[in-house]
């Protein structure tokens, strides 16, 4: 295989390696935007949770409890606190997948750097060939 083609080949998988890097970078960026926005939307319904927490237990104090109320009410509470895990989960998986995908990120920032070494050892070493072809036709001149 002749210099020229492999540096081409070099050149062609450098471009690769930029182009995935790039459409990584792009998935970096939403997984981190999607976790943002699943923190948010957790913060927001832990407060909203605590204020109807509040609101009927207050509603409670102030009226008659009777044994159906009360395991109604505590019901309620529940299931406000089953749907707090879930979306601490949401970001937890939300979260996870953000760190693979800035790992995958970090592989392909490598695979860039050790594509770039590549090319410029290649060219580096077309340059030294053509200088040594050029200084064997001056010779023969």
């Amino acid at each position: 295989m002749s210099l020229a083609l492999l540096l081409r080949v070099r050149r062609l998988r450098l471009d690769r390696a930029e182009r995935a890097q790039g459409r990584q970078l792009l998935r970096v960026r939403a997984a981190a935007q999607e976790h943002t926005e699943r923190q948010a939307a957790q913060r927001d319904y832990r407060d909203w949770r605590l204020a109807e927490e509040q609101r009927l237990f207050l509603a409670c104090q102030a009226a008659m409890l009777d044994r159906r109320r009360l395991e109604a009410w505590q019901q309620q509470v529940g299931l406000l606190r089953e749907k707090e895990a879930g979306l601490e989960q949401d970001c937890a998986e939300t979260a996870q997948r953000l760190e693979g995908e800035r790992e995958r990120l970090r592989q392909c920032r490598r695979e860039l750097l050790e594509r770039q070494r590549q090319l410029e050892k290649f060219a580096e070493l077309e340059r030294h060939v053509d200088a040594e072809r050029q200084g064997l036709r001056e010779r023969s001149e």
